[in-house]
């Protein structure tokens, strides 16, 4: 189950704050925030910041209120240097107005940065945080295939491998049995792999993917 690292920008919103983790939290996401930790005093620093380094992805509240008296956090910053996907929720602020916002907040949102606005509930904007979530490929589900399944799963030739013989499925024995075959394995990378799917379209990457694949089939058998 993927872990979201949310973050309100001041205590102007708590109120908004509290529903957007309630939302997530409802849709099945886990939550980590600093105010997890704010009454486990000093000796907390540390764990509150491991913690927030395994976080999935951040969920950023703005608002007009929030961004004027408070400055991004040491922990956002760096999951934002580490490449964390970032959704940011504008309460009051449209998203033509973000460079409006002062420079310590519109200048670390990043270009790939998803943005919700215009919704009518702080329930609303969580199930939209969700619906950009799982575009980025972080579930709420244990069972849902995550990023790096999905590169594999996506990297599929379109044509079937070659059939296993009937005989060479042990299915019908009673009993498993060990042995032990000397076999060649081979492990393959497509260098910027991760960096080109996030530029093309799905269908555009598996297209490509499984001319790769297919090659290294044709290899193998």
């Amino acid at each position: 189950m993927a872990t979201i690292y949310v973050l309100g920008a001041g205590h102007e919103d708590a109120v908004a704050f509290s529903g957007l983790v309630a939302g997530l939290r409802q849709v099945g996401y886990q939550t980590c925030c600093a105010e997890d930790f704010s009454r486990a005093g000093p000796a907390a620093v540390e764990h509150t910041r491991a913690a927030i380094e395994l976080c999935d992805a951040i969920v950023l509240l703005l608002s007009p209120r929030s961004v004027t008296s408070s400055r991004p956090t040491e922990q956002y910053a760096s999951m934002l240097r580490k490449g964390r996907p970032l959704v940011a929720v504008l309460v009051d602020i449209k998203p033509g107005q973000i460079r409006n916002l002062p420079p310590q907040w519109h200048r670390t949102l990043p270009e790939t940065a998803r943005i919700i606005a215009g919704f009518r509930t702080m329930e609303e904007a969580a199930s939209q945080a969700a619906d950009q979530l799982k575009s980025l490929g972080i579930y709420s589900d244990p069972g849902t295939p995550t990023p790096s399944s999905l590169e594999t799963s996506s990297a599929a030739p379109e044509k079937p491998l070659p059939r296993i013989p009937a005989d060479a499925i042990p299915a019908a024995r009673d009993t498993m049995e060990a042995e032990r075959r000397q076999v060649t394995v081979l492990f393959a990378d497509v260098v910027g792999f991760t960096s080109m799917s996030e530029k093309l379209d799905p269908e555009d990457t598996h297209a490509l993917i499984s001319e790769v694949v297919d090659l290294i089939t044709q290899e193998v058998h």
